[in-house]
């Protein structure tokens, strides 16, 4: 391979890995339902008209809490990061840093999220920024998002 084709190739790569990047946050937010397969043989699977609003609303939790970047200090596994993992947490009771006790509500995990300072879990810093801008919908989703991390008790 030549030298000029050589670099025209490193651009094209780079160009296309800086669209990919840009492409999928603003893909993220506007991605709609996922559709599901259907086998001629099957038939699309019965789904309810609830749940698959459900669904679409933590599926769009899903794509906020990425583009918001809220991985990268919470964890959807169990392991303990920089801040709270997500497993378990909706509707569980948790010790605040000055001894309270409360349930992880709906309304808990949005003033968590709106203003993290208010009521700090025990072990963890003050560190997250305030996501004050967002929408309800938008929180609407994110909790619901959270929450499709819950125990099955839950």
């Amino acid at each position: 391979m030549t030298r000029a084709a050589w670099g025209l190739a490193v651009v094209v790569s780079l160009s296309v890995a800086t669209a990919a990047t840009f492409g999928v946050a603003f893909w993220l937010l506007r991605s709609g339902p996922r559709q599901a397969s259907s086998s001629p043989m099957h038939g699309p699977p019965a789904v309810s008209e609830a749940d698959r609003a459900a669904r679409t609303l933590v599926d769009r939790g899903r794509n906020y809490s990425m583009y918001l970047g809220c991985n990268a200090c919470h964890s959807t596994d169990g392991s303990r990061m920089q801040g709270a993992s997500w497993v378990g947490l909706y509707g569980s009771t948790i010790r605040l840093s000055d001894g309270r006790t409360v349930i992880a509500d709906e309304a808990y995990i949005r003033r968590s999220i709106v203003d993290p300072g208010a009521e700090l879990r025990e072990g963890f810093a003050n560190v997250m920024l305030p996501y004050d801008e967002l929408t309800d919908e938008q929180l609407d989703a994110l909790v619901a998002y959270i929450r499709s991390f819950a125990t099955p008790d839950r």
